[in-house]
């Protein structure tokens, strides 16, 4: 496992077995189920740990980071694989959801294995599905769980908080920044304008 191939490699593995494989609960394999979460979320984990392919990576990563862009990338890449291997279809709705996929399978391996600035922009795509499905899709049925909106508001903002942690809240405020004569505008993590950080 030192090298982040190998952990890639089992996360993708784990990840087909639970949405594909004998991990799915309607072939009878609730505990197939649970140890493929549990061995993408151990891959995850590890990949962001030692920072992947980022070798340029200084910063310590905080577990609570650690965990939070682990669970977020299983839950994307189990939700977005089945409308990438969908394929974009004649009408516009099954080329949307394609392109929907696209962007939650890519975001979140961005998440596992994306320096800073990939992660950024992952991320705010990941935020901006879910802006989107609250609105478009689930918004009527209301602040519950189920047909409503709760799981969407949730995983919004915990996109949100990787994005900010990657430093987009500065790319956000970077007029706040140059009047503060180059200082960091971000005043709760004051790290995250640093160029070192990945």
């Amino acid at each position: 496992m030192n090298k982040p191939i190998v952990s890639f490699v089992v996360f993708i593995v784990a990840m087909w077995q639970h949405v594909y494989g004998q991990g799915q609960i309607d072939q009878g394999g609730p505990w197939w189920n649970f140890a493929s979460v549990v061995i993408a979320l151990w891959a995850s984990i590890w990949l962001i740990s030692v920072k992947a392919w980022n070798k340029q990576s200084v910063r310590p990563i905080p577990m609570l980071e650690i965990l939070s862009r682990g669970v977020l990338a299983i839950v994307f890449v189990k939700h977005g694989i089945g409308k990438v291997l969908a394929g974009p279809g004649l009408s516009d709705n099954q080329e949307i959801m394609f392109l929907v996929g696209l962007i939650e399978v890519g975001g979140a391996l961005t998440l596992l294995v994306g320096p800073k600035q990939l992660r950024m922009l992952g991320s705010l795509g990941l935020a901006a599905i879910m802006l989107g499905a609250i609105f478009k899709i689930h918004f009527e049925a209301g602040y519950s769980m189920g047909q409503g909106w709760e799981y969407q508001f949730l995983l919004l903002v915990l996109c949100w908080q990787l994005y900010v942690q990657a430093g987009g809240w500065c790319l956000v405020n970077r007029l706040q920044t140059i009047i503060q004569n180059n200082n960091c505008g971000c005043t709760n993590n004051g790290d995250c304008c640093s160029s070192k950080e990945v």
